[in-house]
C-alpha cells in the first residue's frame, strides 16, 4: 500500500484524499495557520474557508512538511503498520463570522 502522505519540493497546494468526496486540492496561496497537537496525533489546517482537521500517529513529519509547503497528499489510510499513518481526514467550511 502506498505511502499515507507525500512530500514534493515546489509544491502548489495539497492534494486531501477522502473516502466519500475523492481528490480535494487546496493550495497554499489559502492557507492561513497550521497547528499540530502535544502527541502529534491531529493537525489542524486553516484555509481562507476551510478548516482541515488530519488525524493519525506520529504526524509530526508530516505537519513540518506542511509548514514548509512542501506536503503534496495526505490520504487516509488503513490497515497499516507503518510508523507514521493517517486514518482520518475531516473537511469543514468556514463561516463567515469566524473569520
Amino acid at each position: 500500500m502506498a505511502s499515507s502522505w507525500q512530500k514534493k519540493e515546489n509544491a502548489t497546494g495539497i492534494q486531501f484524499g477522502i473516502p466519500t468526496l475523492g481528490m480535494v486540492y487546496v493550495p497554499y496561496a489559502w492557507l492561513m495557520k497550521i497547528q499540530v497537537d502535544e502527541e502529534a496525533s491531529q493537525i489542524y489546517l486553516e484555509f481562507t474557508h476551510l478548516k482541515i482537521t488530519v488525524k493519525g500517529k506520529e504526524l509530526k513529519e508530516v505537519f513540518t512538511a506542511g509548514c514548509e509547503q512542501t506536503l503534496s497528499l495526505v490520504q487516509s489510510q488503513t490497515g497499516t503498520a507503518a510508523k507514521t499513518f493517517i486514518n482520518e481526514i475531516t473537511i469543514e467550511e468556514k463561516g463567515e463570522e469566524e473569520d
